[in-house]
């Protein structure tokens, strides 16, 4: 049985092609109508939501555009890209034009519906008139989706719901323990029976399965990026405006002042659900991006696919990530630009160059750590391709000037960095500006500490003491970094490879970046090592995989030449099957099954055990945050460790019109807020402060008798048996209690 490929609706028929978009657009249209006349049909609004939003624009797009006979893959990322981009921008022109107009709400209802359909009829009229006459439909075979190994495959992301219901609700962890067991081996089981041509479908729904197994976890938000992120989004659902005169730096970043509003408002799906379950199912399609990528780079679909795995296997990529919403996004149009680099199907100048502005402009306005992070990569892929230039021709990069290449010339970057001043510096009010030049004036006064663990957070890292399994997955990674390494010097060393020299010279500059991260003073503190490395791995994962390959491959010289023979010699197939192997015992470390199983210390990775003292928060622990705002004093200050009062002030403060410094990135350090984190000298003396004050225990503080406060260098855990004797208990659910001083 066959069925016209939907990822590819931009080669069907123009008639076809249209009736589906308007069914889609008059079924989402009839569910709005009948939530307004209070008749809800639970799932199908957010459901036809999230697909008219996420993909009609993109498709439409692509039709005005020309652009067929792309691939599954790359037209369902052009399609996303593009309609995210649409969703950001309408959002922009309703802030701007409507007070014009005396518009007071245009980040509401009414005028997003109107304004969103309208232009998705102005697209559907310009794609009738410009491409009506192309037609070449892809088929599907739908008996190729239905083997066992596909069918197991569909399930994983359900066993990922089920499995955080089961630990939210029970602390039962089983289900999630099996999960990540499948996904740990499930990469090995592709390379022996999925064909490659399902390989984009296995990344997207692995990525998918492990992002959901986090970030489902608790039912309300966590991590301090998207505790603020959801307080600056929730001001423009109730406001249903948003007021681009407030400035700050998360303020600034449309991928969640507009994105996460217009999604919550056209679905009626909560702001805590569209960051828990929308933006990781858009996410997911990153390493799918990556895949089309390194294929096109390498012209190996394995080395495609092994890459990607090794790029979700790593931690920052299911813990970091799921709770910064606005990387997430930034991330999908810079992966959507690295494809443009490799694209050469586009053959319309015009079109590239719409595209390529189109994605730089929505990676701006997305998150600014990653635009600079891109920008500094471009600008030193210049001086490299300069400097190769004068060595012997075995390290030259071949090319025909700058001019040829897509973004690492003069334009793209220029053009990126203006975008990027003219946002942060208006929009910000330099905020963002400042941050990087006090950064950079840190790491020009610090030159002489370089490689020191006080001032590098990269080399901090590799030399602490860490108990024995940590140890063991700090190896597993500077193993990593060798392959990487080793990848790049035979990509130096090697000439004769037929690889594209404009991604050649992005990887040799992103690996310096990396190299910068570990031995320069503050520099991957400002945006974090996790982070640094995993934005890096954009352009070096494949590299892992390349570093492995050729390091098996001297391995077998090697033993060649000790034995004499190839008995002991490891084939290219089994190379494959060897890497899937390591990359299963480092997802078993990255996802802490491991410190699961043997009942060690995980560092903050609580999908596992909800009992972990992190960034989250349980029922309880909302009940007693709810019962406090009903029931406190407002002209008082509540103390809390240094993980709940992330979660507490961002409750205190979400259906309030919150005070300027929580749109700013420095937001938890803030004393004007009424939530104040605990320092450790403050607990061991409590009458210093607890005078006329409240306090806030959540469940682990109770259970172990001990909180997380800052001390003079670092946090630390600091007994409280003390001091509660000078407090009084006015609320206690079993989980959590709200204490309160009994005065001076």
């Amino acid at each position: 049985m066959t069925l016209k490929n939907p990822l590819q609706m931009n080669d069907w028929p123009i008639k076809q092609f249209l009736l589906l978009v308007f069914y889609f657009q008059l079924v989402w249209l009839l569910l709005v109508g009948l939530d307004v006349l209070d008749f809800h049909l639970p799932l199908l609004r957010p459901l036809f939501s999230f697909i008219v939003l996420s993909f009609l624009p993109g498709y439409l797009f692509l039709r005005i555009l020309r652009l067929h006979q792309l691939g599954s893959a790359t037209s369902l990322l052009y399609a996303t890209g593009l309609s995210i981009a649409s969703l950001m921008f309408i959002g922009l022109f309703l802030s701007v034009i409507s007070p014009l107009f005396g518009i007071s709400t245009p980040i509401s209802l009414v005028p997003l519906t109107v304004t969103f359909n309208l232009f998705i009829l102005f697209l559907a009229l310009l794609a009738y008139l410009r491409d009506r006459d192309f037609q070449a439909p892809e088929f599907l075979h739908l008996e190729e989706l239905t083997s066992p190994v596909l069918l197991f495959l569909f399930l994983l992301p359900i066993m990922a719901i089920l499995g955080t219901y089961l630990l939210n609700l029970y602390g039962n962890n089983t289900l999630q323990m099996l999960l990540l067991l499948v996904l740990a081996i499930f990469p090995l089981l592709t390379l022996k029976w999925v064909e490659g041509k399902f390989y984009p479908l296995v990344i997207f729904v692995l990525s998918l399965s492990v992002l959901l197994h986090t970030s489902l976890v608790s039912s309300y938000v966590w991590g301090p990026d998207l505790n603020a992120e959801l307080i600056v989004a929730n001001f423009v659902v109730k406001t249903s405006l948003w007021n681009f005169s407030i400035f700050g730096d998360y303020n600034a970043m449309l991928s969640v002042v507009l994105l996460a509003p217009i999604y919550s408002i056209l679905s009626q799906l909560s702001l805590v659900w569209i960051f828990k379950i929308i933006y990781p199912v858009l996410f997911s399609l990153v390493p799918v991006g990556l895949y089309v990528v390194y294929h096109k780079f390498t012209g190996q679909q394995r080395v495609a696919f092994v890459a990607c795995i090794f790029f979700i296997t790593i931690n920052a990529f299911f813990n970091t990530l799921a709770a910064t919403a606005r990387q997430e996004i930034a991330e999908i149009f810079l992966v959507l630009i690295l494809m443009m680099v490799l694209e050469d199907r586009i053959k319309n100048s015009q079109t590239y160059l719409l595209l390529l502005l189109i994605f730089g402009f929505s990676l701006v306005v997305s998150h600014y750590g990653v635009t600079w992070i891109f920008l500094l990569i471009i600008g030193l892929s210049i001086p490299i391709l300069l400097i190769l230039n004068y060595l012997p021709a075995r390290f030259r990069i071949k090319h025909q000037g700058f001019k040829n290449f897509r973004i690492v010339n003069l334009v793209f970057p220029l053009f990126l960095l203006f975008i990027a001043l003219t946002w942060y510096i208006l929009v910000t009010d330099s905020s963002i500006f400042i941050n990087i030049s006090s950064m950079v004036i840190s790491i020009i006064t610090s030159i002489t500490d370089i490689i020191t663990q006080d001032t590098s957070q990269g080399l901090y890292y590799l030399q602490s003491n860490l108990p024995y399994f940590q140890s063991l997955e700090r190896y597993m990674y500077l193993l990593c970094d060798v392959l990487i390494t080793v990848g790049i010097l035979r990509l130096i060393w090697d000439h004769d490879l037929k690889l594209n020299s404009e991604y050649k010279a992005l990887s040799m500059a992103s690996f310096l970046v990396l190299v910068l991260g570990i031995v320069m003073p503050y520099f991957s503190a400002a945006l974090n090592i996790d982070r640094l490395f995993h934005i890096n791995l954009f352009f070096l994962a494949v590299f892992f995989v390349t570093g492995f390959l050729y390091s098996i491959k001297g391995l077998n010289w090697l033993l060649k030449k000790i034995s004499g023979s190839r008995t002991w010699s490891l084939s290219l197939k089994n190379s494959f099957y060897l890497i899937a192997v390591f990359l299963m015992v480092f997802s078993l470390f990255n996802t802490a099954f491991i410190y699961q199983v043997f009942d060690q210390p995980k560092l903050g990775r609580f999908a596992l055990d909800n009992g972990q003292d992190f960034y989250v928060v349980n029922n309880q622990e909302i009940g007693a945050t709810e019962w406090y705002k009903e029931n406190s004093d407002p002209q008082l200050k509540i103390y809390a460790d240094s993980y709940k009062s992330v979660s507490l002030e961002n409750m205190v403060y979400l259906n309030s019109t919150p005070p300027d410094f929580v749109f700013l990135t420095t937001a938890y350090s803030s004393t004007d807020s009424q939530v104040i984190e605990a320092t450790a000298v403050q607990i061991e003396d409590p009458n210093s402060i607890y005078g006329n004050s409240y306090f806030f225990l959540g469940t682990y503080d109770l259970k172990n008798k001990k909180l997380l406060a800052r001390g003079d260098n670092d946090v630390l855990y600091v007994p409280y048996q003390e001091f509660t004797s000078q407090l009084i208990k006015l609320y206690d659910n079993g989980g959590s209690w709200i204490l309160k001083g009994i005065g001076d």
